[in-house]
């Protein structure tokens, strides 16, 4: 099937959300591995960090008020779209905008200093927040290095890391961007039928174009997801987030560990002012080990999951997921529940 094809998913959901079939359910409890891999916590390596003695006019040389005050009316994020920002306080967000504004640019090195009055003990805090909110930028990746005067620990200078995507943006922006509205696209047919449809259709059509695979490359970015078709659990919410996103509807990148102590990420999708969780990635995974498909990890609450995933840094400040009432199992159809999973050991 052409990639064009695959993005149509075959779902007929404009009439009605996909129930599934009570044969998934005969055939639960068939042995699936346990998902793990290693990413890095939070989405980011520790940053490193050189000192500098004798910075002289480097600290000056930094961005001030007026770049900030247009940075500010050039991006808008609300809140309730980009929860990382309004973790930081309000020095981290100067440097939060900059930070964005470089590594939209793909620029190799971005100045902050006095102005910004972030340090090297939470600029990484900073670094982190931008790319947890923010997975239209598939050529960032995880990690920076960032330069400080040594005697303060003023930050004067991040130099991001970036993928080999930043070598080629116009045309992998132009790919990325073409896939994702092909089902962005057929997704707002569905905006009369509530976000739930929606979230079903997208969810969906991962899963369908999509495959876990350890050995991607760039499978840290939803570029992996959304165009190579290959990709592991960062890309999968990355993209889930992003189309999300693109939609309206809330959508958080979560990141944590497994039961197992692999590091893991996912999602929290806000519906109607309440937060579920949503794990794309092991639900794909567990639909292709045992041929069905599934939705175990569908809107689920942190009771259902607290056995096999637990948040980690800055996720933990995210919305507690408490509401189960739309769990695929109890507001759409049939499906393989969590404690319906028979775990290899």
């Amino acid at each position: 099937m052409s990639k064009a094809g695959r993005f149509i998913c075959i779902l007929a959901i404009i009439a009605s959300v996909v129930v599934l079939a009570g044969h998934l359910i005969s055939r639960t409890g068939r042995d699936v591995s346990r998902l793990s891999e290693d990413i890095n916590i939070d989405g980011f390596a520790e940053g490193i960090g050189n000192a500098i003695s004798d910075i002289g006019s480097r600290l000056d040389d930094g961005p001030g008020e007026s770049e900030y005050n247009e940075l500010r009316m050039q991006y808008t994020f609300p809140e309730e779209l980009y929860p990382y920002l309004y973790m930081l306080n309000e020095e981290e967000q100067r440097a939060y905008f900059f930070i964005y504004d470089g590594v939209y640019k793909a620029e190799r090195t971005i100045k902050l200093g006095k102005f910004t009055d972030v340090y090297k003990d939470n600029v990484m805090k900073v670094v982190t927040a931008v790319y947890n909110d923010h997975p239209e930028l598939f050529w960032f990746d995880s990690g920076a290095t960032y330069v400080y005067e040594e005697q303060s620990g003023l930050v004067v200078e991040v130099k991001p890391q970036y993928n080999d995507l930043a070598d080629s943006l116009l045309s992998t922006k132009s790919a990325f961007n073409a896939n994702a509205e092909s089902i962005i696209s057929y997704a707002r047919l569905l905006q009369g039928s509530g976000p739930l449809k929606q979230e079903v259709y997208v969810h969906d059509c991962l899963c369908e174009i999509c495959e876990y695979d350890l050995s991607a490359s760039n499978h840290q970015s939803a570029y992996s997801c959304l165009v190579d078709g290959h990709s592991v659990c960062s890309g999968y919410a990355r993209a889930f987030q992003y189309i999300m996103q693109r939609l309206g509807i809330p959508t958080y990148f979560v990141t944590g560990v497994t039961s197992k102590g692999g590091a893991h990420a996912w999602n929290i999708v806000m519906i109607d002012g309440s937060a579920y969780y949503v794990d794309v990635t092991w639900d794909d995974e567990v639909g292709r080990q045992t041929g069905e498909s599934v939705h175990a990890f569908f809107n689920v609450t942190e009771t259902d999951v607290s056995k096999t995933h637990s948040r980690q840094g800055m996720s933990t400040f995210l919305p507690q997921c408490t509401r189960g009432d739309l769990a695929y199992s109890v507001a759409v159809g049939d499906t393989i529940t969590i404690d319906q999973i028979k775990w290899s050991p």
